[in-house]
């Protein structure tokens, strides 16, 4: 009997060492203009998809409710570093599904203020989410015809790229 399952725990070990295992999961990258295209058909906004760099690959893009309102959020993470993701939200949705203080709040995870950046003349607020591992957000002051949040783990700089990225944009088309 003991003979037997070491020979069986010898077979077990070789079929674990000729089949094939993934280091990493890759995630496929997603197609952000065409998910713009797809929420301003289906809604009109003016939202922006900026420019990021081949630094930086869209992981997911969902068009949802955050907060009681429809919300387009684009995650995206660094090539060098899967570890540092950001979300870009953008919201049209104003008059009976006006952006809230629920919105807000959700899209910072209940951050706390953390003082104002400005870039480029606009002044962004930033909030710190009282989490395990803390997430930064980035709201602009004034909100145009397009709320908009930027929030993500790590370093802040991550975070203002994009939001100077998302400035810099021009509304998709």
């Amino acid at each position: 009997m003991f003979i037997s399952m070491i020979v069986l725990l010898g077979i077990i070990l070789l079929w674990q060492a000729l089949t094939p295992q993934a280091s990493k999961v890759e995630q496929p990258a997603v197609d952000v203009k065409a998910s713009a295209r797809g929420v301003i058909n289906a809604t009109s906004w003016p939202i922006r998809v900026p420019n990021l760099g081949p630094e930086w690959r869209a992981t997911t893009a969902r068009f949802d409710k955050r907060g009681g309102v429809k919300t387009w959020e684009v995650g995206y993470v660094r090539t060098d570093d899967d570890s540092v993701f950001v979300s870009l939200a953008q919201t049209g949705a104003f008059g009976k599904e006006k952006v809230s203080d629920d919105w807000e709040r959700e899209v910072t995870k209940n951050g706390g203020s953390n003082g104002d950046i400005t870039i480029d003349g606009t002044t962004w607020h930033t909030f710190i989410a009282p989490e395990k591992n803390p997430r930064t957000a980035l709201l602009p002051a004034t909100q145009g015809p397009v709320a908009v949040s930027v929030t993500g783990l790590g370093d802040k700089k991550n975070l203002l790229h994009i939001a100077k990225a998302w400035q810099d944009a021009q509304p998709a088309q």
